[in-house]
């Protein structure tokens, strides 16, 4: 820029300017946002209904039809047998190795 034409009375309203349009935009996004931003609904969420109403048709079906006290009898059963079971005869449990002691210091021979 040119020093003859540059005084502080352009930069003062070219920094209003600016700070002008600055503000005005950020005005203008924080308006207009709600209006650009609707509610889309992808594919994907589309079959979601669809998918969701079948795994709860699906999930009333196998409730209907679930045996809850064969099911609980059968679990007190192999918890039974878990508790009662002892080792199998002929296997031998694996020694652990005994710690060793830290090594003596050599003594120093001058």
């Amino acid at each position: 820029m040119d020093h003859t034409r540059d005084n502080p009375l352009k930069r003062f309203t070219a920094f209003w300017v600016a700070l002008l349009l600055v503000t005005a935009f950020g005005i203008a996004c924080i308006i207009l946002r709600p209006i650009t931003h609707a509610r889309v609904d992808s594919a994907m969420e589309a079959a979601a209904e669809d998918r969701r109403a079948l795994r709860a048709e699906v999930d009333n079906a196998q409730d209907k039809n679930l045996n809850q006290d064969a099911l609980d009898e059968a679990f007190q059963a192999s918890a039974a047998s878990l508790i009662a079971s002892k080792p199998t005869p002929g296997k031998v449990a694996v020694p652990k190795p005994a710690a060793k002691a830290p090594a003596e210091p050599e003594p120093a021979s001058e």
